[in-house]
């Protein structure tokens, strides 16, 4: 038995077969990335006095970000506090007219990395993503012209290698 398809059917099922091969490949590497990133446990057993007491680990807690879409993130920007920064945290438990506006900057800048207007600032980061592509086009050009002068300078010597008839 003979089927025929049109180029149409042929284009739909060329593309959902990409469509799923690169879904599957994507979704396995993104679970491979989850598994090396964070082990296959999300928790620490530790040893404490012969109790074993299940600590969190850093896998278990979504990163940090600074984003306007998302402003109030689940984890601090600081992980490890001082000691310093320790009695502040004592400090913002009790009544906030108490603390300094130097304090609750500082608070702040335990919770929080950037402020939403330096979130809004840009950065020169387009001028070296720029700088770096001209120079790889200089490198290929300055490639390309070597390989004209090579091929020149070859096809030259192979000519004048032949015996004229």
């Amino acid at each position: 038995m003979y089927f025929s398809l049109s180029s149409t059917e042929v284009n739909v099922h060329f593309s959902t077969l990409v469509f799923h091969f690169f879904m599957k490949r994507m979704l396995a590497s993104r679970a491979l990335s989850l598994i090396t990133k964070c082990g296959i446990s999300t928790s620490v057993c530790i040893q404490a006095r012969g109790h074993s007491v299940a600590k969190i680990g850093a896998c278990s807690l979504s990163p940090y970000y600074d984003r306007k879409c998302e402003p109030l993130t689940a984890v601090d920007f600081v992980e490890q506090l001082s000691r310093e920064q320790k009695s502040l945290k004592e400090k913002e438990k009790s009544s906030w007219v108490s603390l300094s506006t130097d304090e609750k900057l500082k608070l702040y800048r335990i919770r929080f990395h950037q402020s939403f207007v330096e979130i809004d600032e840009g950065s020169n980061e387009w001028k070296s993503v720029i700088g770096g592509t001209l120079f790889l086009l200089g490198l290929t050009g300055l490639y390309f012209a070597w390989q004209r002068v090579y091929e020149r300078l070859q096809y030259q010597h192979h000519q004048g290698s032949q015996p004229h008839q």
